[in-house]
């Protein structure tokens, strides 16, 4: 028997969702490969950013460009903003990717705790907590409203 690919096991579900339901089935997606703990931190935020918006999550993420003096993030106002904000109301979690020797700057450290300090749930990942991070966005997926 061949191997289904994600994407034919999501149309094929998509096409008999009602039978499926009608008959109690439940499609389970399979866990998301292990994050290397040596991941670049490019590539671990593409990793998270696909998380995050596999449940539903808006996510804002800036990109470095390539400039005549290399490569730059150009931004107005303070420096050391986190990677990654990611929203679901009524969360929101705001993320700093570092690898797994990386250090957050003073810079980034006063973002840290300036939206620690508004209550807002922030995140310092590194790809060897990937578990972890993966149940605080499945977490957040259960959003209460009360």
């Amino acid at each position: 028997m061949s191997k289904m690919s994600q994407e034919a096991l999501d149309e094929l579900m998509e096409k008999n969702k009602d039978l499926a339901k009608a008959n109690g089935l439940v499609q389970v997606k399979p866990p998301p490969s292990v994050v290397s703990t040596d991941a670049s931190e490019a590539d671990f935020q593409g990793k998270l950013i696909k998380a995050l918006k596999d449940n539903a999550w808006l996510v804002h993420a800036e990109r470095p460009a390539r400039s005549g003096k290399g490569w730059v993030t150009p931004i107005q106002g303070n420096s050391g903003f986190p990677d990654l904000i990611a929203v679901k109301p009524p969360a929101i979690l705001v993320i700093e990717n570092k690898t797994k020797s990386g250090r957050l700057s003073p810079e980034q450290e006063k973002w840290v705790i300036a939206f620690s300090a508004c209550g807002v749930k922030v995140l310092v990942a590194r790809p060897e907590d990937w578990e972890s991070i993966l149940k605080i966005i499945e977490e957040r997926n259960e959003n209460k409203t009360n």
